[in-house]
């Protein structure tokens, strides 16, 4: 139901904070990328 172009603001707002946790926690670095790719197919 949401709209792409606030999908797109999700993400930029909350992509720092996913690059903080990329660079601590290199484990989920896969699971981030999944839910990233699942966001983008929606």
């Amino acid at each position: 139901m949401t709209d792409p172009w606030v999908r797109r603001h999700v993400l930029l707002y909350a992509w720092p904070h996913v690059i903080r946790r990329l660079r601590t926690r290199p484990l989920r670095a896969r699971l981030l990328a999944d839910l990233l790719r699942k966001a983008n197919r929606r």
